[in-house]
């Protein structure tokens, strides 16, 4: 079940939940397998109950976890099976500013773990990532990329593509 704690609102799926938010809402994901892709395009936090045991799984179908909105949090989760395409990945951050991943598994089939495609003055913390690129950083500038393992496998662990000012550390 997935709970809007500023509204006590319950929904079954996560994408009903961020659906029915309200900028600025809080939604927690009880552990269990959700089997969607969602798409958050207002500023809120998601968060899962347990890293391990609260996952979002994309059933190899484009993009699992897409934010398109400033200032989003998404924290606890286990984001897995993207479509392997390498255009695609476990958390693709598109064209957005202010964004916290963190304490995030992005595995399985993945093209890329943990993606940022324009994206700026953003954290990466806490990752384990993989895929064909682990996490990938492409016109994406001033991010902070903190205490990750990351994996790649055909193409790269961290790719940096027409990217300036990111801080890699740990």
């Amino acid at each position: 079940c997935v709970h809007n704690l500023n509204t006590g609102s319950s929904f079954p799926t996560i994408q009903e939940a961020i659906d029915a938010a309200n900028a600025g809402d809080t939604i927690l994901a009880d552990s269990g397998t959700y089997y969607e892709n969602v798409v958050v395009n207002k500023s809120l936090s998601l968060i899962g109950e347990n890293e391990y045991t609260t996952i979002i799984d994309g059933n190899q179908t484009g993009n699992v976890v897409v934010v398109t909105a400033n200032a989003v949090n998404i924290t606890g989760f286990t984001i897995r099976n993207s479509s392997g395409a390498t255009d695609t990945a476990c958390v693709a951050l598109g064209n957005c500013t202010n964004i916290l991943v963190e304490d995030i598994s992005a595995i399985g089939n993945n093209g890329v773990g943990i993606g940022l495609w324009a994206t700026s003055n953003s954290t990466i913390r806490n990752v384990t990532a993989s895929g064909g690129i682990g996490i990938a950083l492409q016109l994406s500038n001033g991010n902070v990329l903190e205490n990750n393992s990351v994996t790649g496998g055909f193409q790269a662990a961290i790719l940096l593509q027409n990217s300036g000012n990111n801080t890699l550390r740990d």
